[in-house]
C-alpha cells in the first residue's frame, strides 16, 4: 500500500529534469533514490532512457554528466542506458571524440556494463569523424569485453 504515496515514473520524468535543471543535482539523486529503493520500482532500460533523454533536453551536457555520475557511483544505474542519449546526441553533433572520452570514463571509471548498442553508436561517431584508428580499437575493446560483434558493427 505505501507505494501508492510515492509519484509515479511520469512524475519522475517530469520533475527531475527541472530540478537538474535548477543546479540541484543532490536533490536530484535524492528524489532518484527515494523513487528506486524505498518505492521498490525498478527501472528497465527504456525508462532510464527516457529519464535521462529528458535531463539532457532540459539540462544540458554539462549537468547531464554530473548527475549520471551520481547514479552509477552510488550504483543506482549500473549500464549504460543512462548514458545511451547522451553519447548519440554527441555523435550526431559531431563530437565523437567527446564522445569516446565519456564513454571510456564511464565504463572504466565507474565499471557500468556495455551494450552492443552503445558501443555501435559510439564506433559510428567515430568512424564518421574519420577517426578509425580509435574506431578500430574500440571495436577490439568491445570483443575483449565479451560484447559480442554483429553483422552490423
Amino acid at each position: 500500500m505505501r507505494k501508492l504515496f510515492y509519484p509515479d515514473f511520469v512524475t519522475l520524468c517530469t520533475l527531475l529534469p527541472v530540478v537538474v535543471k535548477s543546479g540541484w543535482i543532490q536533490d536530484a539523486f535524492k528524489i532518484a533514490q527515494k523513487i528506486f529503493y524505498q518505492a521498490g520500482y525498478e527501472a528497465d532500460r527504456t525508462s532510464w532512457e527516457n529519464l535521462m533523454e529528458g535531463i539532457l533536453c532540459d539540462a544540458g551536457v554539462e549537468l547531464f554528466i554530473i548527475f549520471a555520475e551520481s547514479l552509477v557511483s552510488a550504483a543506482v544505474c549500473k549500464d549504460d542506458s543512462i548514458l545511451s542519449p547522451l553519447l548519440k546526441s554527441l555523435c550526431s553533433h559531431g563530437k565523437a571524440i567527446d564522445d569516446h572520452k565519456l564513454f571510456d570514463k564511464f565504463r572504466k571509471q565507474y565499471g557500468i556494463t556495455t551494450t552492443l548498442e552503445v558501443y555501435n553508436s559510439v564506433m559510428d561517431g567515430l568512424l564518421e569523424a574519420q577517426l578509425t584508428e580509435i574506431a578500430w580499437a574500440l571495436f577490439e575493446d568491445m570483443k575483449a569485453a565479451t560484447c559480442a560483434p554483429n553483422i552490423f558493427t
